[in-house]
C-alpha cells in the first residue's frame, strides 16, 4: 500500500480515462434502445449521455471538485447496477452467449476499477487536490 498512497498524483492522471470505459455502456444501451419502439426518443437520450459524459470527463481531468462528486455519484449508480446484473444472471441461469459473457467479464472488471476509484476518490489526500471551477 505504500507505493499506492505516494503515487496519487499519477492515480489522479488516470481516473479520467478509466471513466471512458462508460462509452462502452452507452454503446451498449443504444444496442438495447433500438428495441424500443420510439427510436427517436432513444437517439436523444443517447446523444445527451454522451455529450454529459465528454463534458464530465473534462471537467473531472482538470480537478474539478464538482464532477469529482458527480463522477462518485455515476459510480455508485453503475456500480449497483452492476452488482444487480452479476446476480440476476447467476440467479436465473442465463444460457451464455459470446455477446453477455463480454458484458458479464466487463462489468466485472467495471466493478473492481470503480471499487479502486472510490477508495482513491474519497480519500482526504485527494478531496484537497480537487478544486472548484469558474464554471461552476
Amino acid at each position: 500500500m505504500f507505493f499506492v498512497r505516494n503515487s496519487i498524483p499519477s492515480i489522479i492522471k488516470v481516473i479520467p480515462y478509466l471513466a471512458t470505459l462508460y462509452y462502452l455502456e452507452i454503446i451498449y444501451f443504444l444496442y438495447k434502445s433500438f428495441m424500443i419502439e420510439d427510436k427517436f426518443f432513444s437517439i436523444i437520450i443517447i446523444l445527451l449521455s454522451t455529450i454529459f459524459l465528454s463534458g464530465h470527463l473534462i471537467f473531472l481531468a482538470e480537478k474539478n471538485r464538482t464532477s469529482r462528486i458527480m463522477h462518485l455519484l455515476i459510480i455508485d449508480c453503475h456500480l449497483s447496477y452492476s452488482i444487480f446484473f452479476f446476480i440476476k444472471i447467476i440467479i436465473e441461469k442465463i444460457n451464455f452467449d459470446v455477446s453477455l459473457e463480454m458484458l458479464l467479464i466487463f462489468r466485472v472488471v467495471m466493478s473492481a476499477l470503480e471499487i479502486f476509484q472510490l477508495y482513491f476518490l474519497t480519500s482526504p489526500k485527494v478531496r484537497k487536490k480537487y478544486q472548484y471551477s469558474k464554471y461552476f
